[in-house]
């Protein structure tokens, strides 16, 4: 998949991806600076844990879960008092996205 600035759409195949795992990866969609600045953004909101109201806490993860360390953020584009409010409404809001 091509990345530009341009709008596009899904290949045949890559709809077929989406249809039958109700997902598509788009690879390479973000380049190396952007993922690394939602990377870091993230690291950091969570460098001293989960938080209550934001993350995803179920303790029936197995402790060899990554979501038992990194659990998932639960809308942060709606959470202005959140350090990646901006950062997540930025990359949600994104063109190619």
């Amino acid at each position: 998949m091509t990345v530009t600035s341009e709008p596009s759409t899904l290949t045949h195949q890559q709809m077929q991806t989406w249809r039958r795992d109700g997902y598509y990866i788009a690879r390479g969609l973000f380049d190396a600076h952007e993922v690394a600045e939602i990377r870091d953004g993230f690291m950091k909101l969570y460098e001293n844990g989960p938080i209550e109201g934001l993350s995803e806490i179920n303790p029936a993860f197995a402790p060899t879960d990554p979501l038992a360390r990194w659990p998932r953020v639960l809308h942060p584009h709606a959470h202005p008092e959140c350090s990646v409010y901006q950062l997540s409404r930025k990359y949600m809001l994104e063109k190619r996205v």
